[in-house]
């Protein structure tokens, strides 16, 4: 039984092959009988082979591998949008076979991490390209029973990343394998991919950030399928039209991925958390006040440094920059009230929240352009150069 409806058609769709379509016995002597797979042949008094790869590991007899062959196929076809034809299932399951030849081989075998999107609305037969994955929009299986759960978004995309992953094979009883540890690339995509849609976004007080529902890895012989799902709080919001910034979010994936620096994280996680994860605005309004302190943030007079150098930074005109300040200090004043245990009115509360949001996404857009080495700079220097001249501020747009 699944939450979400992709999930649950994975699920269903993965059943379209019976073991008994096939001669299975038949098919496994025949593979095996190339001297290729010794690795995992059957073996008098011995376990079956535990596979280990970077997404974990489980103990599998041969006949449940060779038999993935064929069932994890209609998942892959599914969820790679691959269309439902004889012709491109019997291509999938030779695919995934060269893949375990790999395998055996000691080589690195291709497989697919997908994550689930909610929360945005892509055309029909779209196709982005990101450097974390490809996204496509999603059609669900229908027919298949769903559990809802109130408050949490269906997926309507999916984030697809193709990668070479390394495999062992190990019948010990007690295996003492290390498994690769996650890259920095994989550890920072669930938040620069939605920083890089809000950056994207034409209206920037109300930006576009997916939610990520769900995340499996596919393996084109291993038929055991698991996903990990984040604990996400109530999600009430409709859904976001992204129809109109599909090329500017591939131009702004490019960018983020190429100027992204660790000094920022806390930027660029908190902007995503401030427009998809919080729903109290009293929050999402002091996670946006921390994007202007990560970026341009100092440990002495914290107010007039950050606003005066936000207006410098995302405001060219003299005249405009003094009311920006100014309105920017008002924002931080709610803030600070806020923190300290200040009752205040709520749609005060609202109002700053909107326009601390829309700042960041405008403060981020300049600081990204500005490429990595000004990302890497701590804000006290950012700030400090903003402010005494030595940076015009604006990047070139």
């Amino acid at each position: 039984m699944y939450y979400d409806p992709v999930l649950a058609g994975a699920y269903a769709i993965s059943k379209k092959f019976s073991r008994d379509t096939i001669d299975l016995n038949h098919l496994v002597e025949t593979i095996l009988a190339d001297e290729e797979f010794n690795l995992i042949s059957p073996r008098e008094g011995e376990l079956d082979p535990m596979i280990y790869h970077p997404g974990g590991g489980v103990r599998v007899p041969v006949t449940e591998i060779i038999y993935s062959l064929f069932s994890t196929s209609f998942r892959l076809m599914y969820f790679l949008g691959l269309a439902n034809e004889e012709s491109v299932y019997i291509r999938t399951v030779l695919e995934g076979f060269e893949e375990l030849r790999k395998a055996v081989r000691g080589e690195l075998v291709k497989s697919y991490e997908v994550k689930g999107l909610a929360q945005i609305s892509l055309p029909p037969n779209s196709h982005l390209s990101t450097p974390w994955g490809n996204i496509r929009p999603i059609q669900p299986v229908a027919g298949h029973f769903i559990l809802p759960r109130i408050g949490q978004p269906n997926t309507s995309a999916l984030l697809i990343e193709s990668k070479q992953v390394p495999f062992v094979f190990d019948r010990s009883p007690s295996p003492n394998v290390t498994l690769t540890p996650p890259t920095e690339h994989d550890l920072r995509s669930a938040f620069l991919f939605p920083l890089s849609c809000a950056l994207a976004s034409r209206d920037h007080m109300n930006p576009v950030v997916p939610v990520i529902t769900w995340s499996t890895v596919l393996i084109p012989f291993l038929d055991f399928f698991g996903f990990s799902s984040p604990m996400l709080g109530p999600i009430f919001e409709k859904q976001q039209d992204a129809s109109q910034l599909l090329e500017d979010l591939e131009e702004w994936a490019r960018v983020v991925e190429r100027a992204h620096s660790p000094e920022v994280d806390v930027a660029a996680k908190r902007l995503v958390s401030a427009v998809a994860h919080r729903t109290d605005k009293a929050d999402a309004l002091i996670d946006a006040v921390m994007v202007w302190e990560n970026l341009l943030g100092t440990s002495n007079e914290v107010t007039f440094r950050v606003t005066a150098s936000i207006a410098k930074i995302i405001e060219s005109d003299p005249d405009k920059r003094i009311k920006l300040k100014k309105s920017l200090s008002s924002v931080y004043g709610v803030r600070s009230r806020i923190v300290h245990g200040a009752l205040i009115d709520a749609t005060e509360v609202q109002d700053a929240c909107a326009e601390a949001i829309g700042t960041a996404v405008l403060v981020l857009r300049q600081s990204y352009k500005k490429g990595r080495d000004w990302l890497s700079m701590n804000s006290a220097e950012r700030s400090e150069k903003i402010l005494l001249g030595n940076d015009m501020g604006r990047a070139p747009v």
